[in-house]
């Protein structure tokens, strides 16, 4: 499906001020929460004042019974001091005579206390239904103790004591004392169930309006309550608990009693009401809201659509406009493209799997020897198999083109007038959507010179190894040839030079002969030297290895310099210790790279100077031999100079001590064919140091 203009364009937001939707919200939350307020605080009033009601009604309820109690036992005190000498039948008709389903007395006795012991106990009124204190006297200290305490202080006296059976009975025990006529000490005691007397309470209890009643003693022991009432059905309620603490007056007892209501029975409606309020003043401010924005929802979709069109047209003119700047780049991009495309210095094409090339570059017609890139894609050179000179190259090139880019790969290309030329190509191929190949792009560029020039360099280079050959094979054959007859100039000098066979008429010819002598040694060195280095250079140097020591070496080429050192004043150190382990190299040429270096080293040394030779373990487990002088040194520029045969350094003590060249060169080479390597450091006028390192593999460790 086609877009339609301004499809994309997100809806133009109504301003709604949402400021006064959230102001009439918090308004209505507001109203809310004080109705709430208000209607709690009116039930807390109501539900207060009528649980203070209830519970002043079961105090004074309390109050009234125990006071009946206490006029009901004077009224037996009263009418046991009125008789005279009334029997004891006549005294409990007339007790028995009061009413006694008025008052709260359970039971009455009589007990008669002589010498602070109770000697009998009469029962005057028992209407309990269960087991009291009357039953079993003994089983209840307590009262027995009231009693006495009666008697003792002559006032009345109360107690609150517990049956000790499994009805765990709380009685109230009030105990009167009176003087009879024969001096006779007589107790009254009525009883009272705690349950009857708090019965006000328990009626509040059962209904669930009461949910705790402690009472305690005022002056003894408050801590410990002597009646305790707890409802197990108490839950947590909306409307807080209502505590009351009220006293209740016996005789000279004060009792503490605390109490805790709830409305949650009798007023089961009321504590939810406030909730009930409250939650109504927010549903209809939700409403009210929702009323708001609905009906200003509406009253703006007009304007809503208005500004959408609004927009869809403005954005239908941008894209107008971008899309004409878009074509206007495009076609700016096309001609820059055209332009690098046909004044690149490298050849540009586009072939097609068939091998028909697409289009071509003035650069890629002019290296292929075509007036125009026009020429070029008419004529199809390619197509016709007239552009690679091998047509390996042609299938090995496309072959790996499907498979990856290639870069400069050089191949062989024929011009349109049959000349050969190399170039280097790069190329890669370029796919559709599903990965096949549609055409090849491709460049190249001319290197037949840089091929040429690379042939002649590999033809001058051949050259140059046959002519170093050449001379190589020359001058080992000039010096075996040099050898026989430079044998027979030294023989025979020495004979004349040693007058072997008689004297010499002339001293002159002596001289002449040693002259002749020295300077066939001196030849025969040279000679030597040449054919050496010619061995070397042409790979026919072999060496016969041997395991050495070190100081062995060292010895036998101090024998051959010490004559030169000591007829040039010179002084040897050698450090060298027998300790060293045994290394892997041919004597012979160990020997003769020690010799020429001492040899220098004499040679430009003063007279007074110093060589020294020293060896050690080197780190990575080389071995180092230094040979250090205190001559007349080298600048570090003459250094290369006199690494290289023949080269020679001008200086006052060069020209004195004349040489082949060929002493350095020759004893660097041959520490290089052990695999090691020669350091030579030198300052004008502070000496030289010439440092030799024997690789590690020909240094044979010591086993432990």
């Amino acid at each position: 499906m086609e877009d339609f203009p301004g499809k994309d364009i997100a809806p133009l937001k109504e301003k709604r001020q949402p400021w006064f939707l959230a102001a009439v919200a918090f308004v209505g939350i507001i109203i809310s929460l004080l109705q709430f307020v208000l209607v709690r605080q009116q039930v807390i009033g109501f539900v207060t004042h009528q649980m203070e009601q209830a519970v002043s009604g079961a105090v004074r309820q309390t109050q009234a019974h125990i006071n009946q109690a206490q006029e009901m036992m004077s009224a037996v005190v009263d009418i046991y001091a009125a008789r005279s000498d009334m029997s004891p039948e006549i005294f409990n008709r007339l007790v028995k005579a009061v009413d006694f389903g008025r008052n709260s007395l359970s039971a009455v006795s009589a007990s008669v206390v002589q010498d602070d012991l109770l000697v009998n106990e009469h029962v005057i009124i028992d209407k309990t239904k269960w087991s009291s204190p009357l039953s079993e006297p003994k089983k209840f200290p307590d009262a027995k103790e009231n009693v006495l305490n009666a008697v003792k202080k002559n006032r009345p006296q109360l107690e609150v004591i517990n049956t000790d059976d499994e009805s765990r009975t709380s009685w109230l025990v009030l105990s009167y004392p009176v003087e009879s006529s024969n001096s006779q000490r007589i107790v009254f005691n009525g009883f009272v169930s705690l349950r009857e007397v708090f019965s006000g309470f328990l009626d509040l209890e059962e209904s669930g309006i009461l949910q705790q009643l402690v009472v305690r003693r005022e002056t003894e022991d408050p801590g410990l309550p002597f009646f305790e009432v707890k409802n197990k059905t108490f839950s947590l309620n909306f409307l807080d608990l209502h505590e009351t603490n009220a006293k209740i007056y016996l005789h000279d007892q004060i009792w503490n009693v605390r109490i805790e209501a709830s409305p949650r029975t009798k007023f089961p409606l009321l504590e939810f009401l406030p909730h009930i309020i409250c939650g109504i003043g927010l549903l209809l401010t939700w409403a009210l809201v929702m009323y708001l924005a609905m009906t200003r929802a509406k009253s703006a979709e007009a304007a809503r659509m208005a500004a959408t069109m609004q927009r869809v047209n403005e954005e239908l003119s941008r894209r107008i406009s971008d899309e004409g700047r878009m074509a206007r780049a495009l076609r700016d991009s096309e001609r820059k493209y055209r332009a690098i495309f046909e004044n690149a210095g490298i050849g540009i094409c586009q072939i097609a799997n068939s091998g028909e090339w697409l289009n071509a570059n003035r650069t890629a017609a002019r290296i292929l020897g075509y007036d125009s890139p026009q020429d070029l894609l008419i004529s199809q050179p390619d197509l016709h198999g007239m552009l690679f000179a091998d047509a390996k190259d042609r299938e090995e090139w496309f072959s790996k083109l499907k498979v990856e880019s290639q870069r400069d790969y050089e191949t062989r290309f024929l011009t349109r007038s049959g000349r050969t030329i190399w170039v280097n190509m790069n190329g890669h191929a370029v796919r559709d959507f599903n990965g096949q190949v549609q055409y090849f792009e491709c460049t190249f560029y001319d290197i037949t010179e840089r091929r040429n020039a690379e042939r002649a360099l590999q033809q001058a280079i051949k050259q140059a190894e046959f002519a170093n050959r050449s001379k190589s094979e020359f001058l080992a054959n000039m010096s075996h040839e040099l050898r026989t007859p430079l044998n027979a100039i030294i023989g025979f000098s020495e004979i004349i030079k040693n007058q072997m066979f008689g004297p010499v008429g002339q001293p002159q010819y002596i001289e002449y002969a040693c002259d002749i002598y020295d300077s066939g040694q001196l030849l025969l060195s040279l000679i030597n030297d040449i054919l050496d280095m010619s061995k070397i250079e042409a790979g026919k140097r072999e060496l016969a290895e041997s395991e050495m020591e070190i100081a062995d070496i060292v010895q036998s080429v101090v024998r051959l310099v010490s004559v030169r050192a000591k007829a040039g004043r010179v002084r040897l150190n050698i450090f060298v210790s027998r300790d060293l382990p045994r290394v892997r190299v041919e004597e012979k040429a160990m020997k003769q790279i020690l010799t020429n270096l001492m040899t220098n080293a004499i040679k430009f040394t003063p007279e007074g100077g110093t060589v020294t030779l020293s060896a050690q373990l080197a780190e990575r487990g080389n071995m180092a031999i230094v040979v250090e002088d205190t001559g007349i040194g080298m600048s570090p520029e003459d250094i290369p100079i006199a690494l290289t045969p023949f080269g020679q350094i001008e200086n006052v003590m060069s020209r004195k001590n004349q040489g082949t060249g060929l002493g350095l060169p020759l004893t660097k080479a041959l520490v290089e064919l052990h695999g090691g390597e020669l350091k030579l450091e030198s300052q004008p006028g502070k000496g030289t140091v010439v440092t030799v390192l024997i690789p590690a593999f020909r240094v044979i460790k010591k086993i432990a």
